[in-house]
């Protein structure tokens, strides 16, 4: 949904029904085939362009950076992007719901929204960069 040039997203949680390692890259990362279900849970995301920065609120805000290591800091600085986001975190983290994952693929999504997607050839995996090394 946009509002006054802002994007407000839903980053639902996720639950891994089923997961296989199923070979290693050439960079350490692991391959993998899961299959996951998206619950009703999920984090708001609120973008704005023409802000600068993350802010965490909610319930589970305790112990989320709002730094520059912030997943959505960097898928954000991936896409060559800045824009001032609030996430008011609904999903705990750490809890194997996909809190802090499902926020930069999310983010990645609403810049044909506000007319400043440009070019861009990042992708959801090296959005996400999983620390999956071996």
């Amino acid at each position: 949904m946009t509002t006054g040039g802002r994007v407000v997203l839903a980053a639902h949680a996720k639950l891994t029904l089923r997961l296989r390692v199923v070979g290693v890259r050439a960079d350490g990362y692991h391959l993998i085939d899961a299959d996951m279900a998206t619950l009703a849970l999920h984090d708001t995301v609120t973008i704005d362009p023409a802000g600068h920065g993350v802010q965490i609120e909610g319930p589970f805000a305790d112990g989320v950076p709002a730094s520059d290591d912030n997943l959505v800091a960097r898928a954000l600085r991936l896409v060559g992007r800045s824009a001032g986001v609030a996430i008011d975190k609904q999903i705990p983290s750490g809890g194997g719901l996909g809190g802090g994952s499902a926020r930069p693929p999310a983010c990645h999504q609403p810049w044909r929204a506000v007319g400043r997607r440009g070019s861009c050839s990042a992708t959801t995996t090296s959005l996400l960069r999983c620390p999956t090394r071996r």
